[in-house]
């Protein structure tokens, strides 16, 4: 990994060893996964893993059977493989490694991390600690074969649970991941993304995980038998049906909306068949857009020239690189006019620099290199760039759910620090950024995207009560949906204010034939 990377967590100065507590060694792929990228980050200090039962519960055969059925069943017929609740033993797996140690379970844990004041002891096995000495995730997230299919499938699908934390009783850390339109797949992705993104924060990071108050949204979890986890994925399933045939017959497609002073929206797009997003407005006339190719589905940078009347007078590509761009996020700096879009494909943050505003432009430089930046908004607030942008904390994970936060004196030089909070938000309901914040009656909002129930469902503006070096804090005010503009669209995931213009993108069904 290059040593350009940058560091998005404020680092303990000191920190111990990570007890890890589990049921029994026999645990589901994906939990492998995120105890590999806790090696890559260990810094030298020890992953002790602890279990209650040497010997893992036996599987029936009709378990296995099951397990092997419904593998089949989503593999063929539904693209899922279902490899991530695989059973892997512990034992063999780590039985040569430095830095993961397997350890018998010390009932005196509470001493022993006593004798070291920096150790972490977190705890898996879902048991309720009375000693209020370790951090307990709630309920039993390393079930495997069908068992941890089905509950998976029931508290964090079908129940919008939160990946949640507690200490002393008190949740000290929720983390609501998921985008409910994708499959099993990609969201036991966002769930190892998510809990990787936890440890880490607990275990090396300042991150204060306080919380002001508790967040309605947090369910607590049931006690199920497994015929009734079974049941609650075929409902899950089945639900997934319907939507996956009207793929057959329609795409979804971008579209731009401008919503004038007296109300009024007039819809653009491309005539090429593709598809317009990610609107950015510049004087009320200059209109940036992601372009999407209609057969590739790839971005590029267009700028389209609008008259007063919303209409287009020209449109004109602007930036295209081999990889993928989108959010084409227009920065007035001094006296020039700067682009920094979202290259995340290009494993890099560009600068791009016009030199005959709007429809020149070149590149500059990488101001960050090997990183994966989504939506990167800056911000220039009390002589100060603050920088918002979602970072995925490991392959696989989402990049919709966690908001971090960078601060510096200037743009365009390295030394950015990393907020002491981050990630400031571990939501996929408000964390991605939908555009560049705003000052409406003295106050700043910041445009997020709320994907938890699907990506780019619509927008969320929030008001941002405190933005210091030290603490950041939001609230939410309202949504902007498709049914609050009152257009025929399934999701909203930009939001751009003009002098005298709102833009926003919608999603649209569009037929194929």
């Amino acid at each position: 990994m290059s040593k350009q990377v940058l560091q998005h967590l404020c680092k303990r100065k000191l920190y111990g060893d990570l007890i890890l507590v589990i049921a029994d060694p026999m645990v589901p792929a994906w939990f492998v996964k995120v105890l590999d990228e806790l090696v890559k980050i260990s810094g030298g200090r020890q992953i002790k893993v602890l279990w209650e039962n040497d010997e893992p519960k036996r599987r029936s055969r009709l378990s296995r059977l099951v397990f092997t059925v419904i593998s089949f069943v989503e593999k063929v017929f539904l693209r899922q493989s279902l490899n991530a609740f695989a059973p892997i033993c512990l034992k063999k797996y780590y039985a040569d490694s430095s830095v993961l140690k397997l350890v018998a379970l010390d009932e005196r844990i509470g001493d022993a991390a006593d004798r070291n004041k920096t150790d972490v002891c977190i705890d898996f096995s879902g048991k309720t600690n009375e000693q209020g000495n370790r951090y307990n995730y709630s309920g039993n997230l390393l079930g495997v074969g069908v068992a941890g299919v089905a509950e998976f499938i029931y508290f964090f699908l079908c129940e919008k649970c939160s990946l949640s934390v507690s200490f002393n009783h008190t949740i000290v850390w929720h983390h609501y991941f998921q985008t409910m339109a994708y499959g099993i797949d990609k969201n036991i992705g966002f769930l190892s993304g998510a809990l990787k993104q936890s440890v880490e924060c607990i275990w090396q990071s300042e991150k204060d995980t306080r919380f002001d108050s508790a967040d309605d949204r947090i369910a607590r979890y049931l006690t199920l038998n497994r015929l009734k986890l079974i049941w609650n994925w075929m409902i899950w399933r089945g639900s997934r049906i319907p939507r996956e045939l009207k793929k057959f017959i329609f795409i979804k497609k971008w579209i731009v909306v401008l919503q004038q002073k007296d109300g009024s929206l007039r819809k653009l797009s491309p005539k090429d068949g593709g598809g317009w997003a990610d609107p950015f407005i510049v004087d009320d006339k200059y209109l940036f857009v992601e372009k999407i190719h209609p057969k590739t589905e790839k971005g590029s940078l267009e700028v389209l020239l609008l008259d007063n009347e919303g209409e287009i007078q020209r449109a004109e590509h602007v930036v295209e690189e081999p990889f993928h761009l989108s959010y084409p996020n227009v920065i007035r700096y001094d006296d020039r006019w700067l682009i920094i879009p979202e290259s995340a494909a290009g494993k890099g943050l560009r600068l791009y620099e016009s030199k005959r505003f709007p429809f020149d432009w070149n590149f500059v430089c990488e101001l960050r290199s090997n990183v994966s930046f989504f939506d990167f908004t800056p911000l220039f607030f009390n002589e100060k760039w603050w920088l918002f942008t979602v970072v995925r904390s490991m392959a696989g994970a989402g990049s919709f759910d966690q908001l971090y936060l960078f601060y510096a004196d200037d743009l365009l030089k390295k030394d950015w620090h990393p907020h002491r909070q981050n990630p400031i938000v571990t939501d996929s309901a408000s964390a991605r950024p939908a555009g560049n914040l705003f000052w409406k009656d003295g106050e700043l909002f910041r445009p997020s995207q709320d994907c938890f129930m699907q990506y780019g469902g619509r927008v969320s503006l929030n008001k941002v009560l405190v933005l210091n070096e030290t603490r950041y804090k939001e609230e939410h005010v309202e949504f902007v949906s498709p049914a609050s503009l009152k257009i025929n669209a399934i999701g909203v995931h930009t939001y751009s204010k003009g002098e005298n213009t709102m833009v926003y993108d919608a999603r649209v069904w569009c037929r194929k034939f």
